[in-house]
């Protein structure tokens, strides 16, 4: 299942500033209390706006 969680940036704002390099989680949004295992798992591309890359997490 992906959880969309939404910026302020425009996409080509976001591409322009790499916001991906700062996206970040503090905690699991379906384990709040942790225990899950929750970690970033990388990145993958969109198609646009093109250089679009979304940070990815992965909770087992």
């Amino acid at each position: 299942m992906q959880l969309r969680f939404a910026c302020e940036d425009t996409g080509e704002e976001y591409v322009k500033r790499k916001g991906w390099q700062q996206a970040t989680l503090s905690r699991c949004p379906l384990h709040p209390q942790g225990g899950c295992g929750f970690a970033r798992h990388g990145t993958y591309a969109r198609v646009s706006p093109p250089g679009t890359l979304i940070t990815r997490y992965y909770c087992p």
